[in-house]
C-alpha cells in the first residue's frame, strides 16, 4: 500500500499480515504522494522491492498478488491506477476500496470494471476484505493458466524471464502492495 502516515501502514499490515498471512519480507504499504505512485507501479509489477531496489535480473519477476487501492489517491483516481497497471500487464488481483457504499450506483458501476476484481465499500471490515480476497485467490489457482500477457514495460526494464501463471499457483504466502495517501483510512473510521 501507500499513505504518508502511519495509520494507514499500521491498517495495511494489519490486513496483510493477521488476515491474508502474507509473506511480510514482500508485501508492504507505500507513502503518500503522487512521486511514491511510479515507484508503487513497479513494485507492484515485479521490478523493484518494497524497499525500492531492483530484483536481480537472475531472479523470476513476482508480481504482487493483491493490490490494494483507495478510490482516489492525490490527483488520480483507484481505477486509472488499476487500469495503468494492467496496461503493463499486472495479471493478478486488484482491489479497490470505494468511498461509495455497496448500494449506491457508482460502487456497483466500479464493482462491474474489467480492471478491478473486488470492490470494497468504506464499511467493509478486514475479516470480510480478506475472506473475499482468499475467496478469489483460491478460485484462480485453481482456474486454468491464463496466456502470457504483455510484459513490455517490464521486460524493458527488467530482463528476467516471466511465469505465464500467477505468482500464488507456486508460492504459498502471498505478496501484497498498496497505496493511500488518507490521513486515517475509511476502513479505522467504522
Amino acid at each position: 500500500g501507500i499513505d504518508d502516515t502511519w495509520q494507514p501502514r499500521m491498517l495495511h499490515k494489519v490486513l496483510f499480515d493477521n488476515y491474508l498471512r502474507a509473506d511480510m519480507r514482500l508485501s508492504g504499504s507505500f507513502g503518500g504522494s503522487t512521486g511514491q505512485l511510479h515507484a508503487f507501479f513497479f513494485v507492484a509489477l515485479g521490478v523493484l522491492d518494497k524497499e525500492l531496489h531492483l530484483i536481480p535480473s537472475e531472479v523470476p519477476v513476482r508480481q504482487a498478488d493483491v493490490i490494494l487501492l483507495p478510490e482516489k489517491f492525490c490527483t488520480v483516481d483507484g481505477v486509472s491506477i488499476a487500469k495503468t497497471l494492467r496496461g503493463c500487464g499486472f495479471r493478478n488481483i486488484i482491489c479497490l476500496v470505494s468511498e461509495s457504499s455497496a448500494e449506491s450506483k457508482v460502487h456497483k458501476a466500479r464493482a462491474d470494471l474489467p480492471s478491478l476484481d473486488l470492490v470494497f465499500d468504506p464499511n467493509s471490515s478486514l475479516e470480510g476484505m480478506a475472506a473475499q480476497i482468499l475467496d478469489l485467490v483460491s478460485r484462480n489457482a485453481l482456474a486454468p493458466p491464463a496466456p502470457p500477457s504483455k510484459l513490455r514495460s517490464i521486460q524493458k526494464l527488467h530482463s528476467s524471464p516471466t511465469s505465464s501463471t500467477s505468482s500464488f499457483r507456486t508460492k504459498s504466502k502471498l505478496v501484497c502492495a498498496s497505496i493511500d495517501d488518507e490521513e486515517v483510512p475509511r476502513m479505522m473510521l467504522q
